[in-house]
């Protein structure tokens, strides 16, 4: 039997995309890591696909080798900034340009 942790709780309980995308945003590193699966599955549920997206590439950025002073390489990084600025764009938090 697995045990939701309190804070994934706090996203499943969210009622629109625009609080799961701050959820995304705020969520400590370590437990997108771990809750992985289950964010992943609240996600879907929800049918927000940019969270998704979100989430691997949040991922991927934490796997990922970096330089010798721990910097993600550039391509690594306008992922990052893109994928925050797609779900941000998605969820009405900001508006396209």
């Amino acid at each position: 039997m697995s045990v939701i942790l309190p804070i994934v709780e706090l996203l499943a309980d969210c009622k629109t995309d625009a609080e799961r995308a701050q959820w995304l945003f705020a969520c400590p590193s370590a437990v997108l890591y771990r809750e992985d699966g289950s964010i992943r599955v609240i996600l879907r549920k929800a049918g927000l696909q940019a969270g998704i997206d979100y989430l691997d590439v949040e991922l991927s950025a934490m796997r990922a080798v970096r330089g010798p002073f721990g910097v993600l390489a550039p391509t690594i990084k306008e992922s990052r900034d893109g994928a925050t600025l797609e779900l941000a764009r998605t969820v009405g938090m900001v508006r396209a340009i």
